[in-house]
């Protein structure tokens, strides 16, 4: 087994292609999204517990690869954007599958 990270961000829908693009370009070699809907704390705060379209963007890559698509969510995302992201560490089987 070998350990990787795998990147989750939630954002919204509008930011799907951009974000897959950039995971790309940083270096991931695959990646899954999904649709999804959802309301974090100022949407609910606001009012709105019904929840807005985003999506969810996985991807299993290096402990590089995912601090430099931290730093870009960071830097370039978060500041004009409301999204979640996290890291998480995964094991999997073949290590040149990613």
């Amino acid at each position: 087994m070998t350990r990787l990270q795998r990147v989750t961000v939630v954002a919204e829908q509008t930011l799907e292609e951009s974000l897959i693009g950039k995971f790309i370009e940083l270096g991931a070699s695959g990646y899954t999204s999904m649709s999804c809907q959802g309301a974090g704390r100022r949407t609910m705060a606001a009012g709105n517990d019904s929840g807005n379209a985003q999506v969810r963007i996985e991807a299993v890559v290096s402990q590089k690869v995912a601090n430099q698509i931290l730093e870009y969510l960071r830097a370039e995302v978060a500041p004009n954007h409301r999204i979640t992201a996290c890291t998480e560490t995964v094991e999997v089987l073949r290590h040149d599958n990613f």
